[in-house]
């Protein structure tokens, strides 16, 4: 008789997310508006030098990331942001997670309007 053991497999958890930026520029003010810039992804809130993508108008300020690992080595949960290099005359607003997606806006004026949903 020959008695195998199997190794129960399991699945690891994994993520994906995109990150879209978007661009308020006022009308009355000067656009000095890059033509790409480089978006980093934090791990726990440590930037991770090989998730990092440039935006520009040729991906349509677009981009995604997939099957990143949703646990440590430990077994604790990853949180995942974003975060871009500074781009002189502008401020940055970033929304979204890693389930639903982030949004990074750039603004040049005084104000912007972003968007909001809040879950219960």
């Amino acid at each position: 008789m020959t008695i195998k053991n199997k190794k129960k497999e399991v699945k690891k958890k994994s993520t994906s997310f995109s990150v879209e930026k978007k661009w308020v520029v006022g009308e009355n003010l000067a656009t000095n508006k890059p033509d790409k810039v480089t978006v980093f992804v934090l791990k726990n809130r440590v930037k991770d030098d090989n998730l990092t993508v440039e935006l520009s108008a040729a991906n349509g300020w677009k981009a995604s990331f997939s099957n990143l690992p949703k646990e440590d080595a430990d077994g604790n949960e990853i949180v995942y942001t974003v975060s871009e290099e500074t781009i002189a005359g502008f401020k940055t607003a970033i929304s979204g997670t890693d389930e639903n997606g982030f949004t990074i806006t750039n603004y040049n004026g005084e104000n912007v309007v972003i968007p909001v949903t809040k879950k219960w």
